[in-house]
């Protein structure tokens, strides 16, 4: 049982990765689909290196910055920013030059929004995106063809953005009870310290108090009743430390 705990906290590190490059899928599929087309060879290098640098700003993002709330600091806030207003540009130019139907090269910019910014942020950044790619799949479709076909136009979208948001809130959340745990055993530690502590002062001070005493009581019963000295001598024994359960 043990040894199966500890190969899942090996694992669950590896889960987000592997999760974020199983969605490359999807651009792999795009450029397949697109080298069957007749695009002039100028148009097809022009979309292999627009997509060559829209996956690599996703992953750039989803692995560098996932999870992170509000814990990045103001130039890696700007940095992050950056990025996603690149993914975005990337995936409209894309959109706009070679795409059809439901524009979902912004399926991307959900995802990273929804994981490495904060929820509020991320929220809005997702509403956005839908009202954008609502409206281009409507100029190319109308708007009765959106109307009609919402759940695949604009329910995706939805749906994958908040629920991403959800698994970050989770993530955030582990994080949260995991520091806090980790708070709690080391303010136990530190308290279990103090007790000793306590008591070993305590055991000390007692021992030390009969110590004085005795020394005193013997140093006067010397010269009178050497025996008696003696004797408290004896009784003056190192202080032994108290046995805790």
């Amino acid at each position: 049982m043990m040894t199966t705990d500890a190969s899942l906290r090996n694992l669950l590190p590896l889960a987000w990765p592997i999760f974020a490059v199983m969605w490359l899928v999807f651009p792999v599929a795009s450029v397949v689909d697109m080298l069957g087309t007749d695009l002039t060879p100028v148009r097809l290098l022009a979309f292999l290196v627009s997509m060559v640098a829209y996956v690599a700003v996703y992953l750039w993002l989803v692995l560098r910055y996932p999870f992170r709330g509000g814990e990045l600091s103001p130039p890696e806030r700007r940095v992050q920013v950056a990025l996603l207003a690149a993914l975005a540009a990337l995936a409209l130019c894309l959109e706009l030059a070679y795409g059809s139907g439901v524009p979902y090269h912004f399926m991307f910019v959900v995802i990273a929004a929804a994981v490495t910014l904060p929820t509020r942020h991320a929220t809005w950044t997702i509403v956005a995106i839908i009202a954008l790619t609502s409206s281009i799949y409507a100029l190319r479709s109308g708007w009765d063809a959106l109307s009609s076909s919402w759940e695949s136009a604009v329910a995706p979208f939805a749906i994958v953005g908040f629920s991403m948001i959800i698994v970050s809130r989770l993530v955030l959340a582990v994080r949260e009870l995991r520091a806090a745990r980790e708070e709690i055993a080391r303010l136990a530690v530190a308290e279990e310290r103090l007790r000793f502590a306590r008591d070993l002062h305590d055991l000390l001070g007692h021992s030390l108090s009969s110590i004085t005493l005795k020394s005193e009581l013997a140093g006067r019963l010397l010269p009178a009743a050497p025996d008696k000295a003696a004797a408290e001598v004896r009784d003056i024994d190192p202080p032994q430390p108290r046995q805790t359960l």
